[in-house]
């Protein structure tokens, strides 16, 4: 089977021959792998899955002096090597008053784009647009402003994602129609590891609908949506299966309880991460990787719909003998 054949088995909760995974690693961590096996032959083991990225909007329109750029969006930014830093947000005051959204054309090169996705078709395929609706109210008006806007001014931030989630469906129907993928990648890191930023009834009011019109328009269009979700998402989980979610990624193990989670969602929406980045992989023992990892495989993997994977990238902390422990316990199971 190839690998999308694979993860489109999987995500149809059917056995497969071996548990699909999907790891980032960083630059430095590839490098010690490079040293360790003595060469960067090891690379060439590792199945690619996924063509996935949350490419829409994910670039700079204007680059500014002092190494900052202008985003579409109108936020001033400062890019940082793996997050982007708000120096300015778009909107001073709560109020839409005299600003123009971008036109979804103008969010990403499609041409370009579909040329990669197609060079990708052995891949199971996902595109979607950078940053989920908080995050983007978040650049726009700031972290802490818009969640005191939830309270005081909660008609603005109502017309701010109704703005942002009009121009979303533009988008999504742009990669659809143009980019050979097999699904939308969605979603947006609304939680922290303790819930929902916002809490879980605003997160319903601003957030939770409009996610659930994006995955409703989404079927509607025959594909599934694969959602990023970083945190402690468990008390959004009723709301993701009731909209019909289709996968849910990240898994942050430091959070909440993947194994009672694959519990809830059997046969109902597939799970993709679950190795912890905080925890065992930085700050365990191979041995302790090598058997959680197997524990991920054995009890995830049951019944399908699930991908193994870390949380968050394989980042400088991890020891390179628990990079090791990790990756060849996946490859070889």
């Amino acid at each position: 089977m190839k690998p999308k054949e694979i993860i489109e088995a999987t995500f149809r909760f059917e056995k497969t021959h071996t548990v699909p995974y999907w790891i980032f690693i960083y630059t430095d961590v590839a490098r010690r792998l490079d040293e360790y096996y003595g060469s960067p032959a090891w690379r060439d083991r590792m199945v690619n899955y996924f063509e996935a990225g949350h490419h829409i909007a994910s670039g700079c329109k204007e680059d500014l002096p002092g190494g900052l750029v202008r985003d579409h969006f109108g936020c001033i930014l400062r890019p940082g090597e793996f997050v982007l830093q708000l120096e300015q947000p778009a909107l001073s005051k709560p109020s839409l008053d005299g600003y123009r959204w971008p036109d979804a054309e103008d969010l990403a090169d499609w041409d370009a784009l579909a040329e990669s996705y197609r060079a990708a078709e052995d891949r199971y395929r996902l595109c979607g647009v950078c940053f989920g609706f908080f995050e983007r109210a978040s650049f726009m008006r700031g972290v802490e402003p818009v969640l005191m806007d939830m309270i005081e001014h909660p008609q603005f931030v109502h017309d701010l994602l109704d703005g942002y989630l009009e121009l979303r469906l533009k988008a999504i129907d742009l990669i659809i129609d143009r980019l050979p993928v097999e699904g939308i990648f969605d979603g947006g890191d609304d939680c922290d590891q303790r819930g929902p930023m916002m809490g879980l009834e605003r997160w319903r009011e601003f957030i939770g609908c409009r996610l659930a019109r994006s995955i409703e328009h989404v079927h509607a269009r025959g594909l599934p949506v694969v959602a990023h979700m970083c945190g402690n998402v468990r008390p959004l989980m009723d709301d993701l299966l009731e909209m019909g979610l289709d996968a849910l990624e990240s898994l942050q193990p430091e959070a909440m309880d993947v194994y009672e989670l694959k519990r809830k969602t059997a046969g109902r929406m597939a799970l993709i991460g679950g190795l912890g980045t905080q925890s065992v992989l930085p700050q365990g023992t191979p041995e302790e990787v090598r058997a959680e990892t197997e524990r991920l495989l054995r009890e995830m993997g049951r019944g399908g719909g699930y991908v193994i994977g870390p949380a968050k990238p394989l980042m400088e902390d991890v020891p390179t003998e628990n990079a090791v422990a990790f990756i060849e316990t996946v490859l070889n199971q």
